[in-house]
């Protein structure tokens, strides 16, 4: 069980880190309609930064028992429920390590088509095996990919935004 002080600490974290992501998608937004491709994708890895803080404190991938009870109390006192965004950590992580994901990349893929850094829907790119296309973004369907493993950019909006309410304003 947190004490109120480490409990307000962890408050401020995730008040902070919802923040941040929260401003980076609006910036990210921003680029998409300005047609600013590369400021896009940077947007997107600080979103994914910020996005993934949170996750990291209300849904720990760390299996000790201590992450576990302290995110439990958290999830408990805020009314946050039990799952993190789906493909949020697969999405975070294969811009986190995307270097060996371009290494499963060079093993597996038959065609060698290499999409990178797309705006599109996927299916708009004919043929291309979906295992070719690299980062993708969907401006349709707010689907966020990186080789295949996908995220709602929706979804993980309307969590941190939960998120961000119900943390009181003053710790």
């Amino acid at each position: 069980m947190l004490t109120n002080r480490e409990r307000m600490l962890y408050y401020w974290e995730l008040r902070t880190r919802t923040d941040h992501a929260r401003r980076a998608w609006r910036e990210a937004a921003h680029a998409l309609a300005g047609n600013d491709v590369d400021a896009f994708w940077y947007h997107i890895e600080t979103f994914l930064s910020g996005a993934i803080s949170v996750a990291n404190v209300l849904w720990p991938s760390s299996k000790s028992n201590a992450a576990q009870k302290r995110a439990e109390d958290l999830r408990a006192a805020l009314g946050v429920g039990a799952d993190a965004p789906d493909g949020l950590r697969d999405v975070r992580n294969g811009f986190e390590h995307f270097d060996e994901r371009i290494d499963q990349w060079r093993v597996n893929s038959t065609d060698h088509n290499f999409i990178d850094t797309n705006i599109s829907d996927p299916a708009s790119l004919g043929g291309i095996d979906p295992g070719d296309i690299a980062r993708n973004f969907n401006p349709d369907t707010s689907e966020l990919a990186v080789f295949g493993k996908i995220t709602s950019v929706d979804a993980v909006l309307s969590e941190l935004a939960a998120v961000y309410a119900k943390v009181p304003k003053r710790y």
